[in-house]
């Protein structure tokens, strides 16, 4: 079964860091679910991202590329 998971982070003005640490905190949260997913008898697991910052939005995409390898796009 093809399980596929979105989360989202919604930046405004004044609460907005640097994209890259916004990205590793998106890329943290999106290997937890894809843990979880395994966990839970998924296979193959996809999650995605949005990040949203200002009037620019960033998709991901995470999935396994081989045992214990994380890709992140």
């Amino acid at each position: 079964m093809d399980s596929r998971v979105l989360t989202a982070k919604f930046k405004p003005l004044d609460g907005r860091q640097k994209l890259a640490n916004d990205q590793v905190k998106i890329g943290k949260e999106m290997k937890i679910m894809l843990n979880e997913l395994l966990k839970v008898g998924i296979e193959d697991p996809v999650v995605s991202g949005i990040l949203v910052m200002d009037d620019l939005i960033y998709t991901f995409k995470m999935h396994f590329s081989g045992p214990k390898i994380y890709t992140m796009t």
